[in-house]
């Protein structure tokens, strides 16, 4: 009787201190930006720093949400300058030629 109460406590203890970790995987509050051209491009979004923006199937990462952007080419010739809005996860392609 003693080892069978015993054995029990033993028991209820372990499983009363065991630990389980969950993991939340979330995706990152980022869009993107796509540019369909040939063109070598300058673009600058909500009056940060430009970088400079090459065509084909490269994707540009941004902040989601309302964004201000301003295209021009490599001469500093404006292209397009508008408000776009993107939503998480989603990509906003510009088609210039």
């Amino acid at each position: 009787m003693k080892s069978m109460l015993l054995s029990s406590l033993v028991a209820l203890f372990l499983v009363a201190c065991s630990y389980r970790e969950d993991t939340i995987v979330t995706m990152g509050d980022y869009s993107y930006l796509k540019f369909d051209t040939k063109r070598n491009l300058i673009v600058t979004i909500d009056d940060t720093q430009p970088f400079e923006a090459k065509g084909g199937n490269r994707l540009y990462r941004i902040k989601s949400g309302k964004s201000h952007v301003k295209i021009t080419d490599t001469k500093g010739n404006l292209i397009i300058e508008k408000n776009i809005y993107v939503g998480n996860q989603n990509t906003y392609e510009f088609a210039l030629d």
